[in-house]
Formats: structure tokens, sequence, C-alpha cells
């Protein structure tokens, strides 16, 4: 197989012809042209503007962080109230990555799960949003948003998961006035 695609590439380099000086001037510059135009993008610069995909492996990991949230907020009933209030000053959940990065009990959970306090916010915003939304009749501008309208489909397709798994229900214990994090049209 190897040998047939190096054939098939020097038969048409042959019969490509011969390249004037100008012509291969031309092509190096329009490459190079080409090259400079590219833009490197990270996975990190491609988060934020795609939601997170809620799996059954993603969601029971999302449960698994709520339920030890709650048992801390519990313990400590000021720490919540200190996450509320900080949440208060911002405007998207993004804006809390510095607040939970910088609480050394909310690192520690989080770090027992292996996610960083961005990817836990961006999970947050993809389970609130769904489930906001999956009981509702979706506008068409949020139906155009492919992993939104996934996110919606997994949260009514898999409610025994969410029931069980019991992560739905604790959105109040974290945010204040969580509704304004919703992903509106």
């Amino acid at each position: 197989m190897m040998m047939l695609l190096m054939l098939t590439s020097s038969l048409l380099a042959a019969s490509a012809g011969p390249q004037t000086l100008g012509d291969a001037a031309s092509a190096a510059t329009r490459e190079q042209r080409d090259r400079s135009s590219v833009v490197a993008l990270t996975d990190e610069d491609l988060a934020d503007s795609r939601p997170w995909e809620i799996t059954p492996q993603g969601y029971q990991i999302y449960a698994s962080i709520h339920r030890d949230l709650r048992t801390l907020f519990t313990q400590r009933p000021a720490l919540r109230l200190e996450l509320s209030d900080a949440s208060r000053g911002v405007t998207s959940l993004l804006e809390m990555t510095p607040v939970l990065k910088n609480e050394p009990r909310v690192s520690a959970v989080l770090d027992a799960h292996h996610v960083t306090p961005r990817e836990f916010l961006r999970m947050d915003q993809a389970v609130l949003t769904a489930t906001y939304w999956m009981r509702r009749d979706t506008p068409a501008r949020l139906r155009r948003q492919l992993v939104l309208m996934a996110n919606i489909r997994f949260m009514r397709e898999h409610d025994r998961l969410v029931r069980e798994a019991g992560a739905r229900s604790s959105f109040g214990s974290l945010w204040f006035d969580e509704l304004r994090f919703i992903t509106q049209p």
C-alpha cells in the first residue's frame, strides 16, 4: 500500500511538468502567506467558546464533585456564603475561576477529582443551562448550538442517572441567583 502511494505521488509530480523560476517564487509566496494567516488555537482557547458536552462518565464526575462540595459546605457554611457573595460580582461563571482557585478547600475537592476550577465551572455552566432548558421550549437561536442541544437531550434522556447522582438539586447550594448564569437567546 505504501509503495502504491509513493508511486502515485511520484507520477503526479512528474506529470505536473517543469516549473519556471517565477512559478516557484509565486508558489513559495502563496505558501508563506497561507502559513502566516493560520491561527494556532489550543484546546484552552476553544474551551471558552464551546460548552462542555455532558456524557454519562462526565456527569458522574460532576455529580461526585457536587456531593463533595455539599459536604464541605455543610461542614463550613461560611464558605458557601463567601462563594455566593463572590458570585454576585461576576457576569459569567468562568469569572469565578480565580475565586475557586484561591480557595484551598474547594481546590482540594477539585484536585481530588482531577478537575481544574475552570473545567468545573464549564461543567456547572453546561449542566445548569441544560437543566433550565430541558423542560422549556428552546428558542430557535439556542437550537443552532449543537452541544447545547445535545446537553439538553442528555438531561432529558438520562433523567434516572441525573436523579440518582443528585447533582441537579444542588445548584442553589453553590451560586447566588444561578438563573442569571443560564445561556439565554
